[in-house]
């Protein structure tokens, strides 16, 4: 296994203040790096505008292309088209700590932020739960519908149905 992933690292002590353009492409080789990839084939092509400030680093990713998932259904191999925008920010502070999904504080000393979790992370987040190859796109309207009532209904007067249990209850109660 070949580890691509130093060609996402960016030499941030090197930047000046202002805005960067990157571009990335991304192929099988890049998810063998990720260990139980949810993806194993895919040909993306990555933009990443990268605006360095002195307090903080903002990256905002563009990824499309498309990847190879396997249908829940069938089990056949299909192309799932992905286009989405992703950022990071990157704040100046005194240690490395994931604020949150999007914020990232790191040491004003470090050398390089590396973008390929990122870009990874990006893309299994528009892996949908329920994976279906496009020929079974007409089924999944009616298969997702929940229909809720309160009750039974008879035909065209709409008055609730009795279930003959509680008819039964209803003549003990009355014979107290």
């Amino acid at each position: 296994m070949i580890n691509r992933l130093s060609e996402f690292g960016i030499n941030i002590q090197s930047l000046d203040d202002r805005e960067y353009f990157f571009e990335y492409r991304i192929d099988e080789g890049f998810f063998t790096n990720f260990e139980n990839s949810a993806v194993n084939k895919g040909r993306l092509n990555c933009r990443a505008t990268v605006n360095k400030t002195s307090s903080f680093i903002r990256v905002t990713f563009h990824i499309a292309g498309s990847i190879e998932l396997i249908c829940d259904r069938s089990l056949d191999p299909f192309q799932f088209p992905v286009d989405l925008t992703g950022q990071t920010v990157y704040k100046f502070g005194d240690q490395d700590h994931e604020m949150d999904d999007e914020v990232i504080m790191i040491p004003r000393t470090k050398r390089e932020i590396n973008l390929s979790q990122n870009i990874y992370e990006l893309i299994a987040m528009a892996i949908p739960m329920k994976k279906l190859h496009p020929r079974y796109d007409q089924e999944i309207s009616g298969e997702d519908e929940i229909i809720y009532t309160t009750g039974g209904t008879t035909g065209k007067d709409k008055s609730p149905v009795m279930d003959p249990r509680w008819e039964a209850l209803k003549k003990l109660k009355g014979n107290k």
